[in-house]
């Protein structure tokens, strides 16, 4: 085999397993067959190694390069082009699934809604997905909330010490296996009741500002975490990712723009939520309806609603970057900086109960 031909070899190998990840070649659109095209190549072509064979002048999604990809994995581009994709597979918003207005003056109206979640559940199964400081599993911890709480970690870094370490964009590889785990350690497990997924964004971030961005591969992530998430269809679902920059996931057209419908109207502001005194804006996709959205009113560092700090001293104390910011604010360590504070996991534990009060009583 000579250099060429190992290099398709290798670049068709890396897109079929990309293909995979977003649900297979029956099921991908268009938009998400071209995007695995190109984080593909970007990933093929990372490495002296990688690139020895590439044709010259080659383009990962061209018209000539895709017909060559659809000719061995055989995927339906006629089809393909009618799919909205994994957007339309994950667990949709029910938008006659509110928040039960009567509830808010006096639970025990709304007959059932007034049930603790053990009650009605037993046990909550939480998939955590990218869990880098396991911000949820520690607030369990300090609840003491893990009777009912299960919180099963995934981490592609070992030294999170997740449940599993196990890279997301390779899922469909492990994820039968973590099923097993799950039914053969908790008798009355059926399915996930939350999943929830924080993608990397460094190279999405206003923070990164040396070398190349390697958006496609950044995007592919997130819509493989998201593929998951349609493959385990839980009741409900949510995923954060920084909304600063120029580059950040929500402004990641046509992919992201599929996900509208489920994105959080409001950023949410780390520092309000008792964090470290740094500004970081984070954006937020759920299933959950608006109304359910009520605990994180009072996380926006904007207008008149500013923190503490900035509404002092005008700014704030430190900066969610490595080093100090034009302003004179101190950086921070990157555990600090993306780590969820505190009240801001409160917030959207009380929104994750909520749901799950209101699907057990009002849901099909």
């Amino acid at each position: 085999m000579n250099d060429a031909d190992a290099w398709w070899h290798r670049f068709i190998s890396v897109v079929g397993s990309y293909v995979a990840a977003l649900g297979g070649h029956d099921v991908v659109s268009e938009d998400e067959f071209a995007l695995a095209a190109r984080a593909a190549f970007s990933k093929v072509n990372s490495t002296k190694q990688g690139r020895r064979g590439c044709p010259r002048g080659i383009v990962g999604d061209s018209k000539k390069t895709l017909t060559t990809i659809n000719d061995v994995l055989l995927l339906n581009r006629k089809s393909a082009v009618r799919r909205r994709g994994v957007s339309k597979r994950v667990p949709q918003r029910d938008d006659a699934l509110k928040f039960p207005s009567d509830a808010g003056s006096g639970s025990r109206r709304v007959q059932g809604v007034g049930k603790t979640l053990q009650e009605l559940y037993e046990t909550i199964f939480v998939l955590d997905l990218g869990t880098g400081t396991s911000p949820w599993s520690d607030f369990v911890k300090s609840g003491d909330l893990g009777d009912v709480w299960i919180f099963i970690t995934v981490d592609n870094e070992p030294k999170r010490v997740p449940t599993f370490a196990r890279d997301v964009c390779d899922w469909p590889r492990w994820i039968d296996e973590v099923l097993k785990y799950m039914k053969c350690k908790y008798k009355n497990f059926v399915r996930f009741h939350w999943v929830h997924w924080s993608p990397e964004c460094t190279q999405l971030s206003a923070s990164n500002t040396t070398g190349a961005r390697d958006i496609d591969g950044a995007v592919f992530l997130a819509l493989s975490g998201l593929s998951l998430i349609a493959r385990l269809s839980p009741i409900i679902w949510t995923m954060e990712s920084s909304a600063s920059g120029a580059f950040c996931l929500e402004k990641q057209a046509p992919i992201m723009g599929a996900f509208d419908r489920f994105r959080v109207d409001e950023k949410v502001h780390f520092c309000q939520a008792l964090g470290l005194g740094n500004w970081k804006p984070g954006r937020w996709w759920t299933n959950a309806h608006d109304t359910f959205l009520f605990p994180l009113s009072v996380l926006q560092c904007s207008g008149w609603s500013k923190c503490p700090y900035c509404t002092t001293f005008g700014g704030h104390r430190l900066t969610s970057q490595g080093g100090k910011s034009i302003t004179g604010a101190l950086g921070m360590k990157r555990d600090d900086c993306m780590r969820f504070p505190p009240a801001l996991v409160n917030a959207w534990m009380r929104i994750v109960s909520t749901f799950l009060k209101v699907y057990k009583v009002f849901g099909s």
